[in-house]
């Protein structure tokens, strides 16, 4: 209560500065210095030991006498010392698990999400260790992280220093001219649909926002305003890069830098003026249709499911008419890392209409960003972006969108159809078996050029290596089908037979063996774990459990399903 009156006096009584860095500063000293005073920062030694806060003195002193009664057994042999022996061991088991059960209970008294899936964890054993590369102290490694970094945008943006650049299209599209302010209730409404999600920069936890809310907004409110007005964000683009393994399991080496993703973290308000600005964008975008129907990614509308469900549908039309398709998966490499932000915003002002002091805000957003890498509580130096739009930001993806937006039009020609969510494309094509030579050579080769030819315009890097092309028909017409690969480089492309789209893997024949034999595995993994701790947990609390962790993997894109064998031979040796 104290500090909600002190975050209020002081709030109230600022000196209100007109430029948004300075008023951003003020606003993170005010609140810094009164959460310094209620909650300084002290040292304490903490002894690591196993959790378990239901370990009381009676559970210890019922220990004491079940050992001294084994130990009176194992030196008498007597029966009625193993009786003795036997009831305390069972005694003593009954009370550790009842007063674990009441432990637990307590703990999930709130009856929210958020604590039962953290007790859920605590008992599965399921811990979220920090998996890093071995280093001299965590600021020497988030030194190596940081240049690692920067250094592979570095040797990508290389390849693309002598390539002619294609010019921007000048459109006349409806102009958005400068940005609507906003109002107390519609950050209340943003924060209600999104939450409070902080960096380890913002001068306050996101509980301590939560929880003063009432006092804060309308500093929030004029800072918003102040960006949307001046059309900047100074101060405000200087995200914190915390590495993260991108897949854990034993066969990867977690010394190689290349196994690990930047995962970048951004302070709140200015998250909070992003999505102030992206609402903005997307109504200038849907009223005046400037959205490209193939891409799924980041509209109202649209998702992952929506998009493989209608390239099985297409796939399947096609092989109930035995024709066969061919299907490009493509895989580029840190795609938003390396988007040319001068060329986005050429194309932001003559294709999408942003003018004047919404252009600059843009401007602002994009250019002079710097970041810096966090290990444990160190730091790495700070250093300045060039390129790329922001990863970790709301803006970052939809920006992203409308950089590539001309892509869909430059491979038209190749007769592909094209469709996309974020830099996750996919191109399908039906062809005639007698004409594939034609079909499996010629044309993937002329596609993927086309596809490259662009790309190396607008600065992305497609991953060949990662590129997979597959051909799918049914089983009579796929013994027709001669060639397995394609002649790319000077190297041989080999078509594959299953590949990983969106969380779904599609094989040649559309069977969804493969799917179906991994979901069945993990979903009888969680049975097994759930089954496991179930006497700690009531049946509400399990069917909620259920419904999260099983239910969410049987119903992610279980459209693709309809039509496919009851059990697959894979399936069924799972069960």
């Amino acid at each position: 209560m104290k500090l909600k009156e002190e975050l209020k006096e002081k709030l109230e009584n600022r000196s209100k500065p007109t430029t948004l860095a300075d008023h951003v500063d003020e606003y993170n000293e005010i609140v810094s210095n009164i959460w310094d005073k209620h909650a300084p920062i002290r040292q304490k030694r903490i002894r690591v030991v196993a959790s378990a806060p239901w370990f009381d003195s009676e559970y210890k002193n019922l220990r004491k006498k079940r050992r001294k009664a084994e130990k009176k057994y194992r030196r008498s042999k007597s029966q009625n010392d193993k009786q003795l022996y036997i009831q305390l061991k069972k005694q003593t088991l009954e009370v550790a698990r009842s007063k674990k059960r009441s432990y637990i209970s307590d703990r999930l008294k709130d009856g929210s999400s958020k604590s039962l899936h953290s007790v859920v964890n605590t008992l599965m054993d399921n811990k979220s260790e920090r998996v890093l590369p071995n280093a001299d102290s965590d600021e020497h490694l988030a030194e190596k992280f940081l240049q690692f970094f920067s250094e592979k945008i570095k040797k990508i943006r290389a390849k693309f220093d002598e390539v002619p650049q294609d010019t921007i299209s000048r459109q006349s599209p409806k102009q958005l001219s400068h940005l609507r302010l906003t109002t107390a209730e519609e950050l209340s409404s943003i924060i209600k649909s999104h939450g409070i999600k902080c960096s380890p920069l913002d001068p306050l936890p996101a509980d301590i926002l939560t929880t003063n809310l009432d006092v804060l907004l309308p500093v929030w409110v004029q800072i918003v305003n102040l960006s949307l007005v001046t059309g900047n964000m100074a101060t405000l683009k200087n995200p914190v890069l915390s590495p993260l393994i991108k897949e854990l399991s034993s066969l990867i080496d977690t010394e190689n830098l290349k196994n690990y993703r930047p995962i970048s973290n951004l302070l709140f308000i200015s998250k909070l003026i992003e999505r102030v600005v992206d609402i903005r964008l997307q109504e200038h975008l849907e009223t005046n249709k400037l959205n490209m129907n193939q891409q799924y990614g980041y509209k109202k509308g649209h998702s992952t499911e929506l998009l493989l469900l209608k390239v099985v549908n297409n796939l399947l039309e096609s092989a109930d008419k035995n024709i066969p398709s061919v299907v490009l998966l493509l895989d580029l490499s840190a795609a938003f890392d390396t988007v040319d932000q001068t060329k986005l915003l050429d194309i932001l002002l003559h294709e999408i209409g942003i003018t004047d002091s919404a252009l600059c805000w843009f401007e602002s957003f994009l250019l002079e960003r710097t970041q810096k890498v966090k290990i444990g509580d160190s730091f790495s130096q700070e250093q300045g972006l060039l390129y790329g739009v922001p990863q970790g930001s709301v803006l970052g993806p939809r920006l992203f969108n409308i950089y590539i937006r001309s892509l869909y039009s430059y491979i038209a020609d190749t007769k592909f159809n094209i469709e996309g969510f974020a830099d996750d494309h996919q191109l399908v094509k039906q062809f005639v078996v007698t004409m594939q030579p034609i079909a499996l050579g010629h044309n993937i080769r002329n596609c993927l050029a086309k596809i490259s030819d662009w790309m190396s315009k607008y600065f992305l890097c497609l991953n060949e290596d990662k590129t997979k092309i597959m051909v799918i028909a049914p089983p009579a017409v796929k013994k027709k089908l001669i060639f397995q690969g394609v002649i790319l480089n000077n190297s041989c492309i080999r078509f594959v037979d299953t590949a990983k789209n969106l969380g779904i893997f599609i094989d040649s024949l559309l069977s969804f063996e493969k799917q179906v034999s991994n979901t069945v595995k993990s979903c009888n993994s969680t049975v097994r774990e759930l089954w496991r701790i179930k006497s700690y947990l009531s049946e509400k609390q399990l069917h909620q459990l259920v419904s999260c962790r099983i239910f969410s993997q049987l119903d992610y894109c279980n459209v693709v399903y309809y039509g496919i064998p009851y059990a697959t031979e894979t399936a069924k040796n799972s069960e």
